[in-house]
């Protein structure tokens, strides 16, 4: 586990947690270490499987990161997970996809998804956007997955794409006097 995922992981149970995974990479049982800690061997086996998440998480991002290349494909459920997306956005998101046959996805069938460039907003409302067509995603998942993507460092073709496209949706709702309060500027 590097430095930077635990120094960020788990709030006010950081140095808790920090022990746990120490005390497992030392070798020890589940059931040792939740007699050490005061908590339950379940307890344990979850800590440390949000642990090994987080370090898989990072290391997606690290690699999305590397590639800056908006156009390269990765396992849907791969790129989900590393966006760090809410469970039920991810959930949703995953099953419309496979519904979809979709495999593998790019950070721009992504953002052709959440933030179309291909047509002008004028001539569609909000619900027609892809991203509204998918059941159960509804505007304040949508507003979520846009503020998420926003926030994220994946590269300066991604980041650059993403504010691009952001700016373009944020004037039509200016220019059409709309109020969209869930998405941060």
């Amino acid at each position: 586990m590097n430095e930077s995922c635990e120094s960020n992981l788990w709030g006010i149970h950081a140095e808790r947690n920090i022990e746990i995974l120490r005390m497992r990479k030392e070798g020890a049982t589940y059931q040792q270490i939740a007699q050490a800690a005061n908590l339950s061997p379940e307890r344990i086996r979850q800590i440390i499987a949000q642990a090994d998440a987080d370090v898989k998480r990072e290391q997606m991002l690290h690699r999305i990161r590397l590639s800056n290349d908006i156009n390269r494909n990765w396992p849907h459920n791969d790129l989900l997970s590393a966006l760090g997306f809410s469970n039920r956005a991810t959930s949703v998101l995953l099953k419309h996809f496979a519904a979809q046959g979709i495999q593998y996805l790019s950070l721009k069938e992504l953002l052709d998804f959440l933030l179309p460039d291909e047509y002008s907003l004028d001539a569609y409302t909000m619900a027609n956007l892809p991203v509204f067509r998918v059941k159960h995603l509804g505007s304040i998942i949508y507003a979520s997955l846009v503020n998420r993507i926003s926030g994220l460092n994946l590269g300066n073709a991604f980041d650059d794409e993403v504010r691009r496209r952001k700016a373009k949706l944020m004037e039509y709702f200016k220019r059409h006097h709309l109020s969209y309060s869930h998405i941060k500027e």
